[in-house]
């Protein structure tokens, strides 16, 4: 049986590994690594030609580095924008829900009023008006520092509303709640450990707001 094994080169040649082209951060520090350890090289001064390749190489890491945080800071922005552009839409149609609302009001179901006010006259489906709670509420530990709150999702809803706090006995203290589109939401970046109270209500057609549901206590893990 033949065996394999590797075999020496007879004269010795130097080499730096590098990850791959898509993980940018661990090529940037591996090429500056390898750069700085050339450059601290007893013999360094004997080989300027060397020295200026290691210079080259640090020079570059540097320029694929800054271009590297630029990308992050521009996807944070972009992430930032994105939410508050689905906030903004989402309250978008709560305020046109209150408009709609005001003019129905003011038309008082006649067909000829409602015609001057320049909105189309139309059958749909109604669904009754309630100011209940959100249906099966709860709060969950997600991990990572992020906790979800959801309830269950009904039809005619305009948004849900999801709050969140640390003070259970103020809750009209707490931040203004997070507008959503759908019957969950994840809030992100918490502490760990940290102990924390969240409630949802529903902004059903016509502009109404439900009822908050009970308090929703989760610990951050």
């Amino acid at each position: 049986m033949s065996t394999s094994h590797k075999k020496e080169d007879a004269s010795a040649r130097v080499t730096y590994p590098l990850p791959t082209n898509s993980q940018p951060k661990s090529l940037v520090t591996a090429c500056d690594e390898y750069a700085t350890t050339v450059l601290a090289n007893p013999d360094i001064a004997n080989h300027p030609e060397v020295a200026a390749a290691a210079n080259a190489v640090k020079a570059q890491a540097k320029s694929v580095g800054d271009n590297v945080g630029d990308i992050a800071t521009e996807e944070a922005v972009l992430t930032g924008l994105r939410a508050k552009r689905t906030a903004g839409a989402l309250l978008l149609r709560l305020t046109h829900a209150n408009m709609e609302s005001l003019v129905n009001l003011a038309v008082a179901g006649d067909k000829t009023k409602a015609a001057t006010w320049g909105g189309k006259i139309a059958s749909r489906t109604f669904f009754a008006t309630t100011t209940d709670a959100p249906a099966e509420a709860m709060a969950t530990a997600k991990g990572n520092a992020a906790v979800e709150a959801r309830c269950k999702a009904e039809k005619g809803v305009i948004c849900y509303l999801m709050q969140m706090g640390t003070d259970p006995a103020h809750a009209e203290a707490w931040p203004q709640p997070f507008i959503s589109g759908g019957c969950k939401h994840t809030f992100e970046g918490l502490t760990v450990g940290q102990k924390v109270y969240l409630r949802i209500a529903i902004v059903r057609t016509g502009g109404v707001q439900g009822k908050w549901s009970d308090m929703l206590e989760v610990t951050v893990s």
